[in-house]
């Protein structure tokens, strides 16, 4: 499999090579890339596909992880005085 961010793939590289009929790419950078891959033994390349990667902005990030921070914490203390409750009243 190819990948590259130019439409010609004059400057494409190989980040996979194998059997398996799958593969993961990470850490990529916002932008365009595409991929194409070609059976192995055969001479033609697969149409290309494109993938569009549009990280959310860390001014977006660290709020939102800080409410799920937060809500995590609020239902564990839930939990805990619920259960606490519960071996009190039995």
């Amino acid at each position: 499999m190819q990948q590259t961010s130019s439409p010609g793939f004059s400057d494409a590289v190989v980040v996979y090579t194998g059997a398996m009929p799958s593969a993961h790419v990470s850490g990529l950078r916002d932008g365009a890339y595409r991929f194409r891959v070609r059976i192995q033994g055969e001479q033609s390349w697969s149409e290309p596909a494109t993938l569009e990667v549009s990280h959310h902005p860390m001014t977006l990030v660290w709020p939102l992880l800080s409410l799920g921070a937060a809500l995590v914490f609020a239902i564990a203390a839930y939990c805990l005085r619920h259960a606490r409750g519960r071996r009190g009243a039995g």
